[in-house]
């Protein structure tokens, strides 16, 4: 069996109730489309549904990178994919209420078993950021405070930000604006860009204020 099937199997097999080895069945013989239904017990059946539809996207993601998983994971990295990595990722994903991040994580997966010099500390730091940041939140940091130059597209299927412009719109306008300065704030807390400015009133970086912690945050959730 290939080391990421194995990965999948041995993990799904302890992490949720008895459908998931019918399940992982299915999914290791290639036959998605039945893979979500009945795989996660839960106690309160919207959350059930969350949780399966979470765990098939992820599995959908996965499948879809199953070579280039299986070339990123060498024997030596096997163990610590299957015992940490991979259940790091997964213990996220679970939790994850807004889908659109799904591939993200499994990016951040992906990136990681193809790390030789991973930090796992880092990683979960990494993860934690991710997951406290809204959708929204997160387009704004990269559309901001990515450079161009080095920012490659995630393909977040959010509309965009709906600005008010006209007069009869100046209460939206400024609850747009109230939300902007909250990302900001937000953005800074999580270590992600710096708006310090020095002693004669200039920023801190005039070209970009995104941080190292910034570019590297970005670069571990964009596929290589």
């Amino acid at each position: 069996m290939r080391k990421i099937k194995k990965i999948l199997k041995d993990n799904l097999d302890i992490g949720v109730e008895t459908g998931a080895n019918v399940a992982m069945d299915v999914f290791l013989d290639g036959v998605l489309g039945q893979v979500a239904s009945g795989v996660v017990s839960a106690k309160f059946s919207y959350k059930q549904k969350q949780l399966e539809k979470n765990v098939q996207l992820t599995l959908q993601e996965l499948t879809g990178r199953m070579d280039n998983l299986e070339q990123a994971i060498s024997d030596d990295g096997y163990e610590l994919a299957k015992d940490t990595l991979f259940p790091m990722m997964f213990d996220y994903v679970l939790e994850e209420t807004e889908v659109e991040k799904i591939k993200l994580f499994v990016n951040g997966f992906e990136n990681s078993v193809s790390d030789e010099h991973i930090d796992l500390e880092l990683t979960r730091v990494y993860y934690d950021v991710l997951r406290s940041l809204r959708v929204s939140e997160l387009k704004y940091f990269i559309d901001r405070y990515v450079p161009k130059t080095e920012r490659q597209e995630l393909k977040l299927k959010i509309p965009p930000h709906a600005f008010a412009l006209t007069q009869e719109e100046k209460e939206l306008k400024s609850r747009a604006n109230g939300y902007r300065d909250y990302q900001e704030a937000k953005l800074e807390q999580l270590g992600l860009v710096s708006t310090m400015f020095m002693g004669d009133g200039k920023p801190y970086r005039e070209d970009t204020p995104i941080t190292e912690f910034g570019h590297n945050f970005y670069k571990f959730f964009h596929r290589q």
